[in-house]
């Protein structure tokens, strides 16, 4: 059956937490083909006028730069043509400098070409176009590139379904520090699908994932520490995670949690609390 990248894309949006990437003060500048050590100032100056509205300034600013093949300044006119920022609004042109941006080292350019392409933003877009810039993005260690081919590839989303090559995806997602794909890595070690089954595996990802208030996670972690799954049982502890998750998802763990506690004395409650707001202390939602 030939599915459309557009019902493809609609599909995923529902699974995958994709978005385009236009902050561009949290762009990292990659330098991965030239050196272009010296434009700093230049760049910076560049997204300062994005920052500022000047987007006519940056334009003139960036294209020069972009010309002599500077990822950044490439990655900064694919925004801005994608938005119509200082200039008509112009999809394909958007691509265009984000694949350029990608082939200069940019991981989030070849993201962002992926994601319009898979929206059906260019003529030529299709899932497997959208595949392939993906993995560009992948090839540069680029985690939201590695996540989107795990979801890709966990779901047989227009292609046939490969488990073991969506946990190698999520695996080098979560190593980046994507604290959804370190949940799917430790659901695959749960499961037992593609890897071997491997509790306490499981628990070291999630113990990673936890600290960026992953509510998924931090369910799932309180569930082992309550049944034992890849160590002693300890209901403090999954009590703790349990409110934990509740703190970030309150009507979606309330009656788990309620479950819980009554099965608790008034004095293992009093010690999940404390430990939950050592937690939050140590870990400040803001910070992740």
């Amino acid at each position: 059956m030939i599915v459309s990248a557009r019902k493809i894309f609609e599909k995923l949006m529902k699974q995958v937490a994709t978005f385009i990437l236009i902050a561009l003060l949290t762009v990292p500048h990659s330098l991965a083909q030239q050196d272009f050590s010296a434009l700093k100032f230049e760049i910076l100056e560049i997204e300062d006028a994005v920052n500022n509205a000047d987007f006519i300034f940056a334009h003139e600013k960036a294209l020069p730069l972009a010309n002599a093949g500077h990822p950044q300044a490439r990655f900064i006119l694919g925004t801005l043509y994608q938005n119509g920022w200082g200039v008509s609004q112009n999809f394909p042109a958007a691509i265009d400098w984000y694949i350029k941006a990608g082939e200069a080292g940019s991981g989030n350019g070849a993201y962002n070409a992926a994601v319009l392409t898979l929206e059906g933003r260019n003529e030529d877009a299709s899932l497997e176009r959208a595949i392939t810039l993906f993995k560009m993005g992948a090839a540069l260690d680029h985690a939201l590139s590695y996540y989107t081919l795990g979801i890709i590839y966990a779901g047989g989303n227009g292609v046939d379904a490969d488990q073991k090559l969506s946990f190698d995806y999520f695996f080098k997602a979560g190593n980046l520090g994507h604290p959804t794909a370190m949940y799917n890595v430790a659901r695959h070690f749960i499961s037992g699908i593609a890897v071997a089954q491997d509790y306490a595996k499981a628990r070291e990802w999630l113990a990673a994932s936890v600290t960026y208030h992953h509510h998924p996670s931090q369910f799932e972690f309180a569930k082992m520490h309550l049944n034992g799954l890849g160590g002693a049982a300890d209901p403090v502890e999954g009590y703790k995670w349990l409110l934990l998750a509740q703190d970030n998802d309150q009507d979606a763990y309330i009656d788990t949690v309620n479950e819980t506690g009554a099965t608790l004395s008034t004095e293992q409650k009093e010690a999940a609390r404390q430990a939950a707001f050592e937690f939050l202390s140590t870990y400040p939602k803001q910070a992740r």
